[in-house]
């Protein structure tokens, strides 16, 4: 997601002369917003952070299945401690290359045959929605809308033939369902392009 924003700023740069500073400012930027969820010391070797209080400890390992289950754990610690602040949890173990650009709105579609929505209460249920969508039928995310304003409701917009996107929308649904977290969903077919 970053590296998307830092070539877009990189090629902007470029024509001007300037994509050198613009790179150190934005790695500057990238190197702050994490440095709060860096671990004090060094963890190489150890099972967990020798100061883990308060912060997140994320790694990968040479298989997938141990961080995998070390995300797991960690996320039902999360849930133990902290069960009366939480509104909904996941783990996605492998997620659909399509959502990091459609929740930073970055998502290249140039044809909308068919407009499907998904709303949901939440942003993790939405999250898992636009997963489930991409991984059922041959659709394209245009955005994820992460309960910015809306009080937590999160929403969906997919494209692609239109019922490739009523599948889509169906199986979204199914997955969210049992949680609670889903409020409605709809599919157009050929929406106007000033809808988009």
């Amino acid at each position: 997601i970053f590296l998307s924003r830092l070539s877009c700023g990189s090629n902007c740069a470029n024509r001007s002369g300037r994509s050198f500073f613009v790179r150190r400012r934005l790695i500057s930027r990238l190197h702050v917003s994490i440095l709060a969820w860096c671990p004090e010391s060094s963890t190489s070797g150890t099972s967990l952070p020798r100061q883990f209080s308060g912060r997140v400890y994320c790694g990968c390992s040479s298989r997938p299945s141990q961080w995998l289950s070390a995300v797991n754990a960690s996320v039902e610690t999360a849930k133990t401690l902290h069960a009366t602040h939480l509104i909904d949890s996941f783990v996605l173990g492998n997620p659909a290359e399509e959502i990091f650009p459609a929740i930073y709105g970055a998502s290249h579609v140039e044809v909308v045959n068919s407009l499907g929505i998904i709303e949901t209460y939440d942003a993790a249920a939405i999250i898992v929605a636009a997963d489930e969508a991409a991984k059922t039928a041959d659709v394209s995310l245009i955005e994820i809308r992460l309960a910015r304003g809306m009080c937590g409701k999160s929403y969906l917009l997919l494209t692609g033939e239109v019922a490739a996107v009523e599948a889509a929308i169906k199986r979204a649904q199914k997955s969210v369902e049992p949680r609670g977290m889903f409020l409605d969903s709809s599919v157009i077919a050929r929406p106007d392009q000033k809808l988009i």
